[in-house]
């Protein structure tokens, strides 16, 4: 079920540098998106902006939020997180040089109503090497080495045959547009009761749409992405943020039409969306809320209601 996994921090020799250099212009980071220093364990740290803890606020709120509904489960050891994208379990806050936790972490520190198992992913062996170590042994882990889209058919078929009816909670947090592909999304609706919090990654698609309505027809990242080219006849007129509702209706179709109930699906023209933005306001991306269950809609919607910096706000694009 793991894939082979290098021992322990051999994987990591080469980085001698001794002091940070987190600085805007990424040069700490190497072509895995990690910094070039390791982390205060030793291991790996993923090298992000401020805005990851904002990210973090939201799913770690929402954890805390469900505990009374995931307790029905949990407490005959029923309720399962998984981490399709999970990078080491640590991160770096560039310029601030400050580790924070990443979410895999977040959510095996849970205090009250913890998970019973956790399923982790990630494409490089010494990330899911130093989120085991991270972990520990204490907690009932699963640990995949590999594209998350491929490893997505034998990790649902496993939860899928698990005697008892269980709760999933998926986190999918995409290192990138082209890093996840819709036929993944749609094969996590075979599980029967589950939330899925999405990250879905507006400044790329937004960046990159014009050059892509130039390459006649050829298949695009958001193609992948969106399981579908119907945005191409769609978002041709309109300004950015008409184009923003177009892609989001889209893929709120697709959901639908993957087996996700219409009631555990209100993106954008409810208030189950939510904007990430950098230090300029500029929108990264939003977080998406759908489930199998109408409840969960409801408790979203009273998460996102208070940022990161708590005060209350009507959340959407």
């Amino acid at each position: 079920m793991t894939d082979n996994i290098p021992a322990t921090p051999n994987c990591f020799r080469g980085l001698e540098m001794k002091t940070r250099i987190c600085l805007k212009n990424r040069k700490c980071r190497d072509t895995t998106g990690n910094c070039l220093v390791r982390g205060s364990d030793g291991f790996p740290l993923q090298c992000v902006g401020p805005w990851a803890e904002d990210k973090h606020f939201y799913l770690k709120r929402y954890l805390e939020a469900t505990r009374e509904a995931r307790n029905k489960y949990s407490r005959y050891g029923n309720a399962v997180y998984v981490d399709l994208f999970s990078g080491p379990g640590k991160s770096i806050i560039r310029d601030e040089q400050r580790e924070i936790l990443g979410g895999g972490l977040i959510a095996t520190t849970l205090d009250q109503v913890p998970f019973n198992e956790y399923w982790f992913c990630d494409l490089l062996p010494n990330n899911i090497e130093a989120l085991k170590n991270r972990i520990g042994s204490e907690k009932k882990g699963q640990y995949y080495v590999g594209d998350a889209n491929v490893k997505i058919t034998e990790m649902v078929s496993l939860l899928n045959q698990a005697p008892y009816d269980r709760y999933h909670f998926i986190f999918v947090d995409p290192f990138g547009l082209k890093a996840l592909k819709f036929p993944t999304i749609a094969k996590l609706a075979e599980l029967k009761r589950l939330d899925v919090l999405l990250n879905f990654p507006l400044m790329p698609m937004k960046r990159n749409i014009p050059q892509w309505l130039q390459d006649n027809g050829q298949e695009v990242a958001l193609d992948e992405f969106l399981g579908t080219k119907e945005w191409r006849e769609k978002i041709q007129t309109g300004t950015m943020e008409q184009q923003v509702t177009i892609l989001l209706e889209i893929y709120r179709k697709q959901l639908l039409k993957a087996g996700f109930p219409e009631n555990g699906i209100q993106i954008h023209k409810q208030i189950s969306t939510v904007q990430i933005k950098n230090t300029k306001e500029r929108c990264l991306y939003a977080l998406v809320l759908f489930s199998k269950h109408p409840v969960a809609q409801k408790i979203w919607n009273s998460v996102i209601k208070k940022n990161p910096s708590g005060q209350s706000e009507l959340p959407g694009l």
